[in-house]
Formats: C-alpha cells, structure tokens, sequence
C-alpha cells in the first residue's frame, strides 16, 4: 500500500513566526479540549477540513520539547491512518496549501539536506527535506516525522532510511503532491 502525509503550508501573517513554513496540522489545547488528543482531533478539523475518528488512531509518538521562543512548550503528535482514499479537505485562512507526501520517499531520503538559517543575528545549520520549489521540511515538523521514521524502522516494517545526508539514488526533490485551494 501507498502510505502518505499529509502537510500543510501555512499562509503569510505578520504575527506568525512559522509563517509559510511547512508544517503539520495541530495547535494549542483549549480549555473546552479534554485532552491533547481532543486538541489535535479539533485542530485538524479547523485548519483543513478533516475529521478524525478515535477508530483511525495509530497512537501517539514521543513527546518533543520545543526549541526556542516558547520554554517549557511540549508537543505530543499523534498519528492517524485515515485509509485507502485521499478524504477531501477543506483548508482555512491560516492555510496556504496542503501537500500528500509519500512515507517512502522521507524513509527513501527525499530530497535530505542541510539548510542555513539566521536567528537572532547567528548563523545555524540545519537539516531540512527539500519538497521542490520554495517547499522545506525543517525544525519541528521534521523532528516529529523523524521521530515516526525511528518507530517505523524499530517496528521492522521492512523500509529503511538512508545511512547518509543527500539524496537516495533515484528520488528528486518535489514529489509532494499538492491539493489546490477551494
């Protein structure tokens, strides 16, 4: 079977540091939220128009201390199998544009690489996946999927990611299939 992710590029704001960065559905838990998987059920929903049913939960991967501007900020993800079908999806305002992902092609080392990022005046050197155009899959959004990849690979699936940084022979960057905007 053909199993595939689902991103989300996000839309430009002014007050939004992730601003077009690629990234994962999910947000913040709310008050009215029971827990953080009710948060990421919800927030799904909200940002592209997809909803989640507790049946279609994998179970959730290890939980990633953010890095950076937020201390003390933890993010549990959660990983859905949602079947056969691509389901439609219905993005909001605080959504660009949505990507379908091939878990080969990440476990393949899609487009795997190094990217140079300016913060706070230091220069930094990151690993990043090139989705082809302006599209870069880094920081946060990329630890969770390597956190999946680990448990994918301790499981014994049967794929394996690459033993160094580049390119996999025979993959190029821009596999991402994208969903156009309603």
């Amino acid at each position: 079977p053909r199993l595939e992710l689902l991103l989300m590029q996000r839309a430009e704001h002014p007050r939004d540091p992730w601003s077009g960065h690629i990234s994962l559905p999910g947000g913040r838990v709310e008050a009215s939220d029971a827990d953080p998987l009710a948060a990421a059920i919800r927030e799904t929903e909200e940002e592209v128009g997809l909803r989640l049913q507790a049946g279609q939960l994998l179970g959730p991967l290890d939980d990633l201390a953010a890095v950076g501007g937020r201390p003390g900020l933890v993010i549990r993800p959660f990983v859905f199998l949602i079947g056969a079908e691509r389901p439609p999806l219905r993005p909001n305002a605080e959504v660009a544009g949505l990507h379908w992902i091939q878990l080969h092609d990440l476990l393949g080392g899609l487009g795997r690489g190094r990217m140079e990022l300016l913060h706070q005046q230091r220069r930094h050197t990151l690993p990043c996946v090139d989705l082809g155009g302006d599209r870069r899959l880094w920081g946060l959004t990329l630890r969770i999927l390597d956190g999946l990849l680990d448990r994918i690979d301790g499981q014994g699936v049967g794929l394996s990611r690459p033993t160094a940084p580049g390119h996999a022979p025979g993959h190029a960057p821009g596999h991402a299939h994208d969903v156009e905007r309603p």
